[in-house]
This record gives C-alpha cells, structure tokens and sequence, in this order.
C-alpha cells in the first residue's frame, strides 16, 4: 500500500480481491476525507495485479501508480505495471 497527498487531495492505492484474484486498487479523497473516486486495475488475463508505489506529479493533475502484473503464460513472473489517473 501507497499513500500521496498533495495540497488537495489524498491519493491511496493497495490491492483489492476480486472475482479474478487480486486487482491494483486506488482510491482518491478530497482534503475533507470524502471519497472522489476508486479506480481497478485488471489485467487481460486476470491475474494479480500488484501496485507498489505512487506519485502525485507536480502540477498535481495525475496520480501516477507502479507496480506488477502477473503473466498467465508464467506464473510467478511478473511484467511492470504504470498507471496514470487523472486528479482534475
């Protein structure tokens, strides 16, 4: 799990189970702790999906998420992830 705040907003992001195994979640709060939005992340293949860190970039318009995807035709081996999510 990751946290980023910026001047306006939080951003947190980890991993959720879902039907497909475990799916890159993030999820964005304004400065009130209200909840903005939630963003999945499945891979083509549904396997896990892994996020390891997060960024806000310095205009603060994108949450940028880094992590791993797991490939189906090797299990165990894992490709990069990188996410960008609008904050505006």
């Amino acid at each position: 799990m990751a946290i980023a705040p910026d001047s306006n907003t939080v951003v947190v992001t980890g991993g959720s189970t879902g039907s497909t195994g475990l799916d890159a979640t993030t999820l964005a709060y304004n400065r009130a702790g209200r909840k903005l939005w939630t963003r999945y992340y499945d891979d083509p293949d549904h396997e896990n999906d892994i996020t390891g860190t997060l960024a806000i970039d310095p205009n603060g318009t994108a949450a940028i998420v880094a992590g791993s995807t797991e490939r189906t035709s090797r299990h165990g081996t894992y490709n990069f992830l990188t996410i960008a999510y609008s904050l505006v």
